[in-house]
């Protein structure tokens, strides 16, 4: 497990390379109710105490919307298990990522998939962040579910992966 200032120093450590991207973080799997319960207590005092500004929700998904009929972000219902965007940097930006269940969303949900069953990296095909603020706008997201770091047989899949989201206009800019 990596703790958040660990997360945050490797966050610095990419961003000073003048690599590019919109935001970066590390997706546990939560696979019981009293691992949300603890996730969602220490994410909740964590923001108060550093982003008291940031109305903090727990994990959030893509849920039916009871007043549409469509979908929309909304606390996450009970379900088997997760993977939230549970540290991310920067967060200024990305308020509206904190603890996304990317499970919610089925062209995130095949790419987790992809990344957890190959090992390798995967990217997911373009899509709308759920923090984006220009309408047009589309972004990647490249999921890595790290590497085997021994021979254990009882690792047949990662239990949790990191993330990296490229908007495609500023990528465009670059080119």
């Amino acid at each position: 497990s990596i703790t958040r200032n660990e997360f945050r120093s490797l966050y610095l450590n990419l961003i000073s390379t003048g690599l590019e991207f919109q935001v970066t973080s590390f997706n546990p799997n939560v696979t019981t109710p009293q691992e949300r319960r603890a996730l969602e207590e220490e994410s909740y005092e964590f923001y108060a105490e550093h982003y008291p500004q940031i109305d903090y929700n727990g994990i959030v998904g893509l849920e039916p919307d009871p007043t549409t009929g469509g979908v929309t972000v909304l606390p996450r219902s009970d379900q088997p298990f997760y993977f939230p965007v549970h540290l991310l940097e920067p967060v200024i930006g990305n308020e509206a990522a904190i603890d996304f269940d990317l499970f919610s969303s089925s062209s995130r949900r095949d790419t987790i998939e992809k990344a957890m069953s190959t090992w390798k990296p995967a990217l997911t095909p373009r899509l709308q962040l759920v923090q984006e603020t220009d309408p047009s706008a589309f972004s990647v997201i490249l999921m890595h579910p790290g590497i085997p770091v021994d021979d254990d047989d009882d690792m047949e899949r990662p239990t949790s992966f990191s993330s990296m989201v490229i908007r495609i206009p500023d990528l465009l800019k670059r080119a």
